[in-house]
């Protein structure tokens, strides 16, 4: 942020969201306002008060990472769609292996999971022109009980990421049955769990509040995006615009 302050840097490429405190030049001079080349949300997502602020660069939301075989051995076939069944698979699933492993693991330090629920129960995250976070709501309450639960039922171990050393081998020794990750280890699973372990592995949208409500994720991303006073921001926006197209 001090580089920003001080308009050191042509090009920025922020998280999805971006800091509400970032704010750049718009690019539609140079690619106008359609969205034909983007999905429709990640296009969105750089609309502010109806300015477009950034330009998607790569999107990408979480899902679920799971052992099938241990989800089999507890007795559910296909992964829950509900937090009521998903709660009672992951019960199910901590039968099966024991006091010293567990059912899902949520990084204490990995804001994603609770935001994530607490979006599929209906909180708006944010209050007061998004300056505040609405984490007092009920529909947020609700889902950080249930995520809450999870580590006082013993469903999930109490660490942060960097207190587990290989994640891939972990989840293939079955410390953890699930785990909320991304498409970029689609890749990374195929390539570090051993041969065998490749049929008893899948992925799935998250389950939601109930049957009427479905599993929503979190849309991610990096979005570049140029500084409006800086003086070659035109070259920045067309070089930046000429990689993505």
């Amino acid at each position: 942020m001090g580089e920003l302050a001080t308009h050191a840097l042509d090009v920025v490429i922020a998280d999805v969201p971006a800091p509400p405190h970032v704010r750049v030049k718009v690019f539609s001079h140079l690619l106008g306002e359609s969205d034909t080349s983007f999905f429709a949300g990640a296009w969105d997502g750089n609309v502010v008060d109806g300015r477009t602020l950034g330009l998607p660069w790569y999107v990408d939301t979480r899902v679920l990472f799971y052992r099938r075989d241990l989800l089999a051995q507890a007795g559910w076939s296909a992964m829950p769609t509900t937090w009521e069944e998903w709660r009672r698979a992951m019960q199910g699933i901590k039968r099966v292996v024991g006091p010293d492993r567990y059912a899902i693991f949520l990084p204490l330090n990995e804001w994603n999971p609770p935001m994530i629920l607490g979006l599929q129960a209906g909180s708006t995250i944010l209050r007061d022109d998004a300056t505040r976070g609405a984490f007092s709501g009920p529909e947020f309450r609700r889902a950080f009980d249930f995520f809450v639960a999870m580590f006082r039922d013993g469903l999930a171990p109490p660490v942060s990421n960097t207190e587990i050393a290989n994640m891939y081998q972990e989840f293939a020794r079955g410390y953890f049955a699930m785990v909320v990750t991304g498409p970029w280890n689609l890749g990374e699973f195929k390539r570090r769990l051993p041969p065998e372990m490749q049929g008893a592995w899948a992925t799935a949208p998250f389950p939601g509040p109930d049957a009427a409500h479905p599993g929503v994720s979190l849309a991610g991303g990096s979005v570049p995006a140029s500084l409006s006073s800086r003086p070659r921001s035109l070259l920045s926006r067309r070089s930046v615009a000429s990689r993505r197209m």
